[in-house]
């Protein structure tokens, strides 16, 4: 019952016990006091229940932001803006040898199409990355097994005709594994920066 009801309730129930000359006024004043202050009442609790619904939402919503940054910030969330993560991570001896190296693969086998034009006409190839790792929730590497027939050459020609593709469509990832399968040994590659003894 909102309030201009009881009041109305209440100056009906004072006309009628004023005509009558009775005591029932005082009665009625006190019910009508006791109306009103219930109304008051409800209604500064309807103004509490509001204020802190209000403050809920807001800690919700602090909440959920908060959460959305903590995601934004894991590994499998910086590679899938920068690399487009195969959630299928084939089986394969170089996993266990990435995580006793404390590598933990977040992702599994990539084909990365290349397109050219040479003299108007279109030339396809393609660049393939056996996995993606991360490494103390800050460093992200392409991992790159190594093939039979196709093994790396150690130099720095060696390594710019092979890894320099990688590191270039991938310049925020802070390096390339190139696990070598038959010595079980891991090698980390990073782009340094020429200081001038090449010359």
């Amino acid at each position: 019952m909102n309030l201009s009801r009881q009041r109305f309730i209440c100056s009906q129930l004072q006309l009628f016990a004023a005509g009558s000359g009775s005591v029932i006024p005082l009665k009625q004043d006190f019910a009508c006091l006791h109306a009103n202050r219930f109304t008051e009442v409800m209604g500064v609790a309807s103004s509490d229940k509001a204020v802190v619904a209000l403050i809920g939402l807001a800690a919700a919503i602090f909440i959920v932001y908060r959460i959305y940054i903590w995601l934004q910030g894991s590994p499998r969330s910086f590679m899938k803006d920068r690399v487009p993560i195969n959630t299928i991570i084939q089986p394969h001896p170089s996993i266990g040898l990435l995580e006793d190296a404390g590598y933990e693969v977040i992702g599994g086998k990539l084909k990365i199409p290349l397109s050219f034009q040479v003299n108007g006409a279109p030339m396809y190839s393609r660049l393939f990355i056996d996995y993606v790792a991360s490494k103390d929730e800050e460093h992200f590497y392409l991992v790159i097994l190594s093939r039979p027939r196709k093994g790396l050459e150690f130099t720095g020609s060696g390594l710019r005709d092979t890894l320099l593709p990688y590191l270039l469509i991938y310049p925020d990832c802070s390096g390339v594994l190139y696990v070598d399968t038959v010595n079980s040994a891991i090698h980390v590659i990073k782009l340094g920066k020429d200081d001038g003894e090449s010359n």
